[in-house]
């Protein structure tokens, strides 16, 4: 694959995106738009790859059976141009209320000024980037854009890089168990290490969170064996993407205004 990168003209990048929006005609609530080099005049083939995003029109929650149908359209449009990309996944809430949006002010003000919409509608000027203040509450915002953006790789890497499908599913396991010590922090100011302890603690900050998948991936997480049957099984780690943005939509909701301890 690297030889075939290589040899890619600009043409090839050119393609691609003509492709990936033509097979993205079926997801009109989806807006699909490019960033960085590409639209300047220093792209080098070869070497730059394509920065961009989706933005999906939900609350927080992204409908998996579309974020997956989503990943088949960008895994095909790659095994025939096989350039580099940088996309992002999101949502429109988490976009206009910043806090999990993990861009600093900076960066959105760089996209609603620079950004081409490729298709879908204009929810790039509806983006909210905070300068986050509080390490744990960049952290959840990274571990929200990683779990997601494993769903929207998820088929290119069953196709070409099985090894990084079984990695960053390990990553996004790792996210859903560590995230609720992450906001109680957050909120609490309370650094909880028992996981029981973080449970019962989660669950008076969030009451309204089904803690169901949660607890499957920390039991699972005892047994080296069991956790690695569950990194392997791709429904229960999209069902702990899920998990996260719930907990996170959760969060929003009971806390729905930005507190100091949050943002600069």
């Amino acid at each position: 694959m690297q030889d075939d990168f290589l040899l890619l003209s600009r043409k090839d990048y050119e393609d691609f995106i003509q492709d990936f929006s033509k097979q993205l005609e079926g997801f009109s609530d989806i807006c699909f738009y490019i960033y960085g080099s590409m639209l300047r005049n220093d792209f080098v083939p070869g070497r730059s790859d394509i920065d961009g995003g989706l933005i999906a029109d939900c609350n927080v929650v992204t409908p998996k059976d579309r974020v997956l149908r989503l990943s088949e359209c960008l895994a095909d449009c790659l095994d025939k141009y096989p350039v580099e990309t940088q996309f992002n996944l999101t949502d429109r809430v988490t976009n206009a209320e910043g806090r999990f949006l993990d861009y600093p002010e900076s960066y959105t003000r760089f996209f609603t000024d620079g950004a081409k919409i490729i298709s879908g509608p204009d929810f790039v000027s509806g983006m909210n980037g905070l300068n986050f203040k509080n390490s744990e509450l960049e952290a959840a915002a990274f571990g929200m854009r990683k779990a997601r953006n494993f769903l929207l790789m998820s088929m290119h890497y069953r196709r070409q890089r099985p090894d990084l499908l079984r990695d960053y599913a390990k990553k996004t396991l790792d996210t859903l168990a560590g995230l609720p010590k992450k906001l109680i922090n957050l909120k609490r100011g309370k650094l909880i290490v028992n996981r029981d302890d973080a449970l019962v603690a989660l669950k008076d900050l969030l009451p309204g969170y089904d803690q169901s998948t949660l607890r499957e991936v920390l039991e699972k997480r005892k047994s080296a064996n069991s956790f690695l049957e569950a990194c392997c099984d791709f429904d229960f780690c999209v069902d702990s993407v899920s998990a996260i943005e719930d907990m996170i939509k959760n969060y929003m909701v009971e806390f729905p205004e930005i507190s100091e301890n949050e943002i600069r």
